[in-house]
């Protein structure tokens, strides 16, 4: 969770400057269905995990709240960007227990300009991180993609994100499932939070935005040097 400099000290001249996303520019349609082709052209909806796979990134709780979310769907693919090979091995023989292997795409690690399309692509996208209080900055290329955000209920989402920008779960396999088919089925409400989302991003945490917090640090730096 981000810390408020003004309670551990009232007097502190402290400024808290976000991590603004790294991609500016929206992806085009084009870079758009060549990711939907290499997730192989899916009929379903498509669940998108975009991070790391180490353990505090809850991927075994992502994997099995899926295996609930594609008994529903069955057409539906998740898909998986980040890990080592080694990581990806062992959480593709997870899949391959919970009956789920079929709907899975492990894409591994992506250059940067390849996850903004990959988050276009997606219906729903999913963070699952039940460990730690920092934030993590995929939360903010979320915010700017305009897709509707699933979130676990935990410190070091609610430091950015709120209900009415994401829906936020128990970190519990069926909470998950059950947020993701609400998400897919509820059309207007994950509209309505991927809207707002998108509002969140551009207010507080786009470039724009970050540069005016910079030049406003830099200016107040430079006022309290010169007195």
């Amino acid at each position: 969770m981000t810390p408020d400099p003004k309670r551990i000290d009232p007097a502190a001249r402290l400024s808290i400057v976000h991590n603004p996303s790294v991609v500016e520019k929206r992806p085009s349609s084009d870079e758009v269905d060549r990711v939907r082709e290499r997730l192989g052209s899916p009929k379903g909806p498509v669940i998108a995990h975009t991070v790391t796979l180490e353990v505090n990134q809850g991927i075994d709780l992502l994997l099995e709240s899926f295996a609930g979310f594609l008994a529903a769907f069955p057409g539906a693919t998740l898909a998986v960007a980040g890990g080592t090979p080694e990581q990806i091995e062992r959480h593709g023989e997870r899949a391959q227990e919970l009956g789920v292997a079929r709907g899975v795409r492990f894409l591994g690690r992506l250059p940067m300009e390849e996850m903004a399309p990959l988050m276009a692509a997606a219906d729903v996208l999913v963070t699952c991180r039940n460990a730690g209080t920092n934030v993590p900055l995929k939360v903010y290329s979320c915010l700017q993609a305009e897709r509707p955000i699933l979130a676990t209920d935990a410190p070091c989402h609610r430091s950015v994100l709120s209900p009415g920008v994401a829906l936020l779960v128990r970190p519990a396999p069926g909470a998950l499932a059950e947020g993701m088919e609400r998400l897919v089925r509820d059309r207007s409400f994950a509209r309505s939070l991927a809207s707002r989302a998108r509002l969140l991003w551009e207010a507080e945490y786009g470039w724009e935005r970050h540069r005016g917090r910079i030049a406003d640090w830099v200016r107040g730096a430079t006022r309290r040097k010169g007195r």
